[in-house]
């Protein structure tokens, strides 16, 4: 709303400045209306930019306190990529699996860094 407000303000007092005003401030009044429109489309995108920062943060910070709290429900999910049932205390020690040590500290984004950190939890010889 404030983009349109300033919008049609602005170029309403660009209107009157060249209907009733000599041709200086015509011009005048056009370069400061493009140029604080143009600023205030700036500080727009960047509030836009800054709330889907947040909004991405938010989230998780979200997933962080539904670890502290043991919210099961809340904690993502992600399952390695190798079939682990053979080992020897995967599922018994609920590493591997649903509400298992890999799902409450698995805080990563890509299948290949979950896969190496089941490795390291599974390994026999530390």
């Amino acid at each position: 709303m404030a983009r349109l407000a300033g919008f049609t303000g602005g170029l309403a007092l660009v209107y009157v400045a060249g209907q009733w005003g000599p041709e200086w401030l015509f011009w005048v009044t056009l370069l400061l209306f493009i140029g604080g429109f143009s600023r205030l489309a700036r500080f727009h995108k960047e509030v836009d930019q800054h709330k889907e920062e947040f909004e991405v943060w938010k989230g998780i910070r979200q997933k962080h306190i539904a670890r502290q709290q043991l919210n099961w429900p809340e904690i993502p999910n992600r399952s390695p990529s190798q079939d682990y049932e053979e080992h020897p205390f995967a599922n018994d020690l609920d590493i591997i699996g649903k509400h298992s040590l890999l799902q409450l500290i698995d805080t990563s984004t890509y299948q290949g860094s979950t896969d190496k950190l089941a490795e390291y939890l599974l390994a026999r010889e530390p």
